[in-house]
């Protein structure tokens, strides 16, 4: 078996390597695949989250992502190597995305998930987004998560089961390196938010108090 680092990343439209989205997921496999042969596998399984089914989860992401051809990637790691390690990369294509407003970068939903029991060392997360505005739904007081992205992530979830059934989806403890098969997933209904995501300031606007005039 091999056990594989997957960073899933996406470019942003500026093109600036430090403005790319990334997620970090772990696979194992019994093939014995080499690096670009489990990248190859990966991207199944990964194209098909994000692009697959009736309502994609890329039509609720950001127009802020680029959807120029292979502009998505797959780097796999194989984590039985020494450091350095060198990466199997495949390139995608992040499927189109819906109309309306993009939502700030920095705005996500946690895709949460353990194997087992929902205990630390057992439990990782993922960042869907950046979004588009037409994921928020009404909540008294505030906004949440809308039940159109809500109800598509179970339809993502089949499919990522369903392809590349040679790669199983696993949680990573950082602690002791141990790999196990996810069993239960979940989203909340509150927005969650990756600072790093977002944009540093361009311009300030100063004013000296109290204004006159």
């Amino acid at each position: 078996m091999t056990d594989w680092r997957t960073m899933v990343v996406f470019e942003n439209e500026s093109g600036l390597p430090e403005d790319r989205f990334v997620n970090t997921w772990y696979f194992r496999d019994a093939g014995g695949y080499s690096r670009e042969e489990a990248a190859v596998q990966i991207v199944q399984k990964i194209g098909g989250f994000y692009n697959g089914g009736s309502t994609p989860l890329s039509s609720f992401f950001s127009g802020k992502i680029a959807r120029t051809a292979n502009s998505a990637q797959v780097r796999v790691y194989n984590l039985q190597e020494t450091e350095p390690r060198q990466p199997g990369i495949e390139e995608w294509t992040l499927g189109p995305g819906g109309s309306g407003a993009d939502m700030p970068n920095e705005v996500a939903v946690a895709l949460s998930f353990f194997s087992g029991r929902n205990l630390p060392r057992q439990r990782g997360r993922i960042y869907l987004g950046p979004l588009k505005a037409i994921v928020a739904g009404n909540r008294v007081g505030d906004m949440d998560v809308g039940q159109n992205l809500l109800g598509a992530v179970p339809l993502a979830l089949d499919i990522l089961q369903s392809v590349g059934q040679a790669m199983t989806w696993c949680v990573r403890s950082d602690v002791t390196g141990q790999m196990l098969p996810v069993t239960n997933v979940w989203c909340d209904d509150a927005f969650d938010t990756q600072r790093r995501r977002g944009k540093k300031p361009t311009t300030r606007r100063e004013w000296v108090y109290p204004i006159v005039g």
